[in-house]
């Protein structure tokens, strides 16, 4: 099958190509952002056709008319500010739609899309979320042409690419980009009230203004999750949760999540009483909770254990692309 993908975000495209690639989907047309060198671009190891448009803007131009598109079996999008002004145009070629959901749509861009899944049939939503799902649902009302296209995937990562935790840094380490910028969306105060009078280590996009080693390439990004002995997610508003805290699980570094209002505690990833990892929204907890990770080796290797066993229970690319191939065959 042959997909035209559509998306900004190069962290979570990453992963998505290398999961379409596992089941067989083939990408001759993209338009993908290439701003973010956090982790490799689809570019870098994937031999695709000449003809793409590789942006570095949230909103995209109406690139690809009919006639591109003859040998495309479904287009995906994920992820960017005008999803539902691009879903639209898309829509008028009557070729399947399955828009991948972040976390990152305001209300007024969420019931556009459902008004445009009532008028057609072909357009499916992709939840990385059970939050969110559930949203969707509610919002859906009681329309069963609706919730018979809604799907609820969690997000995918290869296993063999992270693991091999050591946690030899006796530090909480957190990456986050901008997180000082976006200090509400991103929990900044609240995260300097956590780390304060404890060693961390902070990483992401212009974090070296405040201490932090800036922008990291994705080995040395997997090196801090081995190499740390926990890992502090503060999350985005609105999501749930990110891709960070994801990585890290997977990695065995012993994580710990900061329950910001928006259902991470719902989403049954992390423990609220500290067995397998911690979801909590209280700022004593955490402390506590990292520095008992800081002090104990040996209670942060059996975190280490039952943090990694939960992650590839979840998020393991194996099943989760076995979930998108069945839903793609029952759909196309």
């Amino acid at each position: 099958m042959n997909c035209l993908f559509l998306s900004c975000h190069a962290s979570l495209e990453y992963y998505m190509c290398k999961l379409f690639q596992r089941i067989g989907i083939s990408i001759p047309l993209s338009d993908m952002d290439v701003g973010n060198p956090e982790r490799p671009h689809i570019k870098d190891y994937r031999e695709i056709s000449e003809k793409q448009n590789f942006c570095n803007q949230k909103h995209h131009s109406r690139t690809w008319e009919k006639s591109d598109l003859k040998n495309i079996d479904f287009i995906y999008m994920m992820n960017f500010g005008d999803v539902d002004a691009v879903a639209k145009y898309y829509s008028q070629f009557g070729i399947p739609i399955f828009i991948h959901l972040f976390g990152q749509y305001n209300i007024r861009i969420v019931h556009a899309l459902i008004d445009l899944m009532l008028q057609c049939d072909f357009i499916h939503f992709i939840c990385y979320s059970l939050t969110e799902y559930k949203i969707y649902y509610r919002l859906s009302y009681d329309c069963q042409s609706i919730h018979s296209r809604l799907h609820h995937i969690p997000f995918g990562l290869d296993k063999e690419e992270f693991q091999h935790w050591t946690g030899e840094i006796e530090s909480v380490y957190t990456t986050c980009n901008d997180i000082h910028n976006r200090r509400r969306a991103c929990n900044w105060d609240t995260f300097s009230e956590i780390t304060k009078d404890l060693p961390s280590t902070l990483s992401g996009r212009n974090t070296e203004k405040v201490g932090g080693l800036g922008l990291l390439p994705f080995e040395e990004l997997k090196q801090n999750y081995r190499k740390h002995r926990c890992y502090l997610s503060m999350g985005t508003i609105p999501a749930p949760y990110t891709l960070t805290l994801l990585e890290a699980m997977m990695t065995g570094c012993p994580t710990i999540g900061y329950d910001n209002g928006m259902g991470l505690a719902d989403e049954g990833i992390l423990s609220s009483d500290g067995s397998v990892g911690l979801v909590s929204s209280d700022i004593f907890q955490i402390k506590q909770y990292i520095t008992t990770l800081l002090k104990d080796y040996a209670f942060a290797k059996e975190q280490s254990l039952s943090i990694q066993e939960k992650a590839i229970t979840l998020f393991n690319m194996v099943e989760v692309s076995q979930k998108w191939a069945e839903i793609l065959n029952e759909s196309l």
